[in-house]
C-alpha cells in the first residue's frame, strides 16, 4: 500500500518531452517530493489548473513516481504515465502537481481491511505492521481440539484455547511454543474418557500455594485451567481452575 505525505505540491517547470509520453518531469518545491528509493513509489495528480476548471478526467493525469533526482530547488521525477484509468495529457509548464489520496489508495486500503470471518491477513503499514496472530485472538478465540495425546504441546502463536475431549492415557503438558507475550492468556480444557488420567506439568507452568496444578483428571468431568503469561519469570501462571463440570 502506498504511503502518503502531507503538503506534497509544486508546479511543472520543465515539461516531459514529448509532452504526452515523456517519462521525466521537473517540478519546483523539490524538497517536498519524497524520494521513492526510501519512501517507495507513489502516485501524483498532474492538473492543468490554468484552464480555471476543477480537476477532472479531462484536465488531469495521474502518474506514478519511480525515481527522483534534484536540480537546485527542483526535483526531476521519473514517472510512469496514465495511471488509474487516466489518459496521457500534454503536460505543460505551470501544471499543478500534488499528492492526494486517489482511487488506488482507497482500493488498497479496502483490500487490507479485516474480514468478518475466515483468516485474518497480516497488515502492511510501511515501517509498522500488524500480524494476524496479534489480532485474531482479540476478535475471536482461536481453539485447537484434540481427543488424546501422551504429550500436549500448545502453539500459542496459533491458539488461545486448547481442548482435550477424551484423554485416554496419562499425559504430560509440555512447555507451550510460540512468540510469548507478557500478559498473554491461555485456557486449557481437559476431559478424560471416563477413566482418571495422571497429568504431569512442565516447569513452564507455575501454580501457587493457594491454587495448585491438578495432578489427575476427574473421571468423566471437564476441568478448565486459566493461565497468564509472565515473561519476567518465563512462566505460565495459573490464575483459575475448575474441575467438576
Amino acid at each position: 500500500m502506498d504511503k502518503m505525505q502531507n503538503f506534497v505540491v509544486g508546479d511543472i517547470v520543465t515539461a516531459p518531452s514529448p509532452a504526452s509520453s515523456g517519462t521525466s518531469v521537473t517540478v519546483n518545491n523539490g524538497s517536498y517530493f519524497p524520494d521513492p528509493s526510501t519512501f517507495g513509489d507513489y502516485n501524483l495528480v498532474m492538473w492543468d489548473r490554468l484552464g480555471g476548471e476543477t480537476p477532472s478526467l479531462t484536465n488531469c493525469e495521474i502518474v506514478r513516481v519511480t525515481a527522483k533526482t534534484t536540480d537546485n530547488d527542483n526535483a526531476i521525477l521519473t514517472i510512469t504515465r496514465a495511471q488509474e484509468s487516466t489518459s496521457a495529457k500534454e503536460l505543460g509548464v505551470n501544471w499543478r502537481v500534488y499528492m492526494s489520496p486517489t482511487q488506488k489508495y482507497f482500493d488498497d486500503l479496502d483490500s487490507q481491511k479485516l474480514p468478518y470471518s475466515g483468516a485474518v491477513s497480516d497488515l502492511d503499514m510501511g515501517t509498522k505492521s500488524i500480524k494476524a496472530k496479534d489480532l485474531e485472538g482479540r476478535l475471536k478465540p482461536r481453539t485447537q481440539t484434540v481427543a488424546s495425546e501422551t504429550t500436549h504441546t500448545i502453539d500459542t502463536d496459533s491458539y488461545d484455547e486448547y481442548i482435550i475431549t477424551a484423554q485416554a492415557a496419562d499425559c504430560t503438558m509440555a512447555a507451550p511454543t510460540g512468540t510469548l507475550v507478557s500478559g498473554q492468556s491461555l485456557i486449557i480444557r481437559i476431559k478424560d474418557n471416563g477413566t482418571i488420567r495422571a497429568i504431569t506439568w512442565n516447569a513452564a507452568f507455575r501454580a501457587s500455594s493457594d491454587l495448585a496444578l491438578p495432578t489427575a483428571t476427574k473421571a468423566n468431568k471437564t476441568m478448565y485451567l486459566g493461565f497468564k503469561r509472565n515473561t519476567t519469570d518465563s512462566k505460565w501462571d495459573l490464575l483459575a481452575y475448575l474441575d467438576n463440570i
